[in-house]
């Protein structure tokens, strides 16, 4: 997965933040998503005290105008 761009939504907790510090550790750059900023936030940084490149996105994946300014604004 070394230099793959993963996406993972509901990446600010549980599973999604545990999938996103196990790709990066392969090499992977990482997008989260979540809705709550606060939270999604927090698992930026936890994330990147680990080393690892991640970027966080705050938007619903339901709402069709958050999945395209994530698509256009996602990893800089």
């Amino acid at each position: 997965m070394r230099d793959k761009v993963v996406i993972i939504t509901g990446g600010s907790s549980g599973i999604g933040r545990a999938l996103a510090v196990e790709f990066g550790r392969r090499g992977s750059r990482i997008l989260i998503t979540g809705r709550n900023g606060a939270e999604l936030q927090n698992a930026v940084e936890e994330i990147r005290m680990k080393g690892i490149q991640v970027f966080g996105f705050q938007g619903d994946v339901s709402v069709p105008e958050d999945n395209k300014r994530m698509g256009e604004d996602g990893i800089r």
